[in-house]
C-alpha cells in the first residue's frame, strides 16, 4: 500500500502538476493587434473640457529591428500620432515611437507592459505615458521608474469574461499605484502604468475597450463611453469639527455622495448650508447626501459651543444676568482659571 500511494504522489508530481501549470499558461489572452479599439475620456472641469479620443490598431504591419509591429493611430489629445507595437513569446509588449527614433536617430523598443511576471517581481518601466516623462519618461528616468508586482488576481470584464489582473506600485511605496489587465493593457490608458483612481483633473482615463467590435471593458459610472465627473466642494465655515470627505470631492455624474458631520467636544452643528441654502434635516441628521449628482455642489458647515446647561459639565453660574456677584459652582470638576467678558445674561 505505501508503495502504491508513493507512486501516485510522483504521479501527480511528474505528470499532473506540470499539466495543470501548462492549463494555467495556456489561459493567457495575448495583447490585441488587430480590430482593437480603446477610447479615453479627457476631463478637465476648470476648462469646461469633456471630449472623447481613442486609440486604434490600423491593421498594418511594418518590420523595425528584424521583428514584425503592428501600428496603433489615434484620434484627438491623449495620444501620439501613431507609434507600433509587438509582443513577445514571453509576454512583453514593446512599442517604438517615432518621436524617439527621431530624437535618438536609431528605433528603440519600449517596455509598455510585462505579462510574464510574478507576485514580488521588481520591473523597470521607462514609460509612462509621455516620452519626455512625468514620473517615467524615456528621457526622464529615475528610481521611481521601478515597480513591484503585487498582485496577480483575476478581472472579469463588461461581458464576463475572466482575465488576470497585475497590481503594481512604485518600489518605494505599498501603494497600488497601476493596474494592468492581459489582453487589454492598463485599466486606466493603453499607454501608462497609471491605475484606476486618478484624482485630479486634465487626464485621460480609459472608459471602454472594444476588440472584434465586442465591447469588452465599460468604467463604471460612463454612459456611451463618455465618462463625466463633478465636484462637491465640501468645507467647514471656521472651526469647531469636520466633514468627511473634505474638499473637493470628484462624483461620476448621476452618481449618488454622502458626507458625514462631526462637531468637536464642546460644540454642535450650527448651521448646513446645501448650495448656499440652510438644510435643518442635515443639522440634526449629522449627514447629507447628494442625489443623482449632475452639476458641480457645496455643502458648507458652521459649528459653534455648546451653551452651558447643554454642556452639562455639573457646572452652575447664577444669576444670570448678573449684576455685581456671579457664583460659579462645581460638584464634580475642580475649576482651575475662568474668562469673563460679559455678565449682562
Amino acid at each position: 500500500m505505501k508503495i502504491l500511494n508513493l507512486i501516485l504522489l510522483l504521479f501527480a508530481i511528474v505528470i499532473i502538476k506540470p499539466l495543470i501549470a501548462q492549463e494555467q499558461k495556456d489561459d493567457y489572452v495575448s495583447f490585441p493587434m488587430e480590430n482593437a479599439e480603446w477610447i479615453n475620456f479627457r476631463n478637465v472641469p476648470e476648462q469646461d473640457i469633456k471630449e472623447n479620443t481613442r486609440y486604434y490598431t490600423a491593421n498594418e504591419t511594418i518590420n523595425i529591428l528584424g521583428n514584425t509591429f503592428y501600428k496603433i493611430l489615434f484620434d484627438g489629445y491623449c495620444a501620439y500620432n501613431e507609434f507600433y507595437i509587438r509582443e513577445t513569446e514571453d509576454r512583453k509588449v514593446l512599442a517604438v515611437f517615432p518621436q524617439i527614433t527621431e530624437l535618438m536617430g536609431y528605433e528603440v523598443e519600449v517596455l509598455l507592459y510585462d505579462f510574464g511576471v510574478e507576485v514580488g517581481d521588481t520591473i523597470f518601466f521607462d514609460f509612462q505615458g509621455d516620452i519626455y516623462g512625468g514620473g517615467c519618461g524615456y528621457f526622464n528616468r529615475s528610481n521611481d521608474c521601478y515597480y513591484v508586482i503585487k498582485e496577480i488576481k483575476d478581472y472579469y470584464l463588461y461581458n464576463g469574461e475572466k482575465r488576470k489582473a497585475y497590481y503594481l506600485s512604485y518600489r518605494s511605496s505599498n501603494n497600488i499605484s497601476g493596474v494592468w489587465v492581459e489582453g487589454l493593457g492598463s485599466s486606466n490608458l493603453l499607454l501608462g502604468v497609471y491605475g484606476d483612481d486618478i484624482q485630479f483633473s486634465d487626464y485621460c482615463y480609459l472608459t471602454c475597450f472594444y476588440h472584434n467590435n465586442e465591447l469588452l471593458y465599460k468604467r463604471e459610472g460612463c454612459e456611451n463611453c463618455t465618462c463625466i465627473y463633478y465636484y462637491i466642494n465640501a468645507f467647514v465655515n471656521g472651526y469647531g469639527g469636520s466633514i468627511e470627505p473634505n474638499g473637493y470631492v470628484k462624483v461620476p455624474k448621476n452618481y449618488d455622495q454622502s458626507f458625514i458631520i462631526t462637531p468637536d467636544e464642546g460644540f454642535y452643528i450650527n448651521e448646513v448650508l446645501i448650495d448656499g441654502m440652510s438644510n435643518q434635516q442635515a443639522v440634526e441628521a449629522g449627514q447629507y447626501t447628494f442625489i443623482n449628482v449632475f452639476y458641480d455642489q457645496t455643502i458648507e458647515v458652521l459649528f459653534d459651543y455648546l451653551s452651558i446647561e447643554d454642556y452639562s459639565y455639573g457646572i452652575s453660574i447664577y444669576p444670570n444676568p448678573a449684576t455685581s456677584i456671579l457664583k460659579i459652582e462645581s460638584l464634580d470638576y475642580q475649576i482651575k482659571s475662568i474668562n469673563i467678558s460679559n455678565i449682562s445674561g
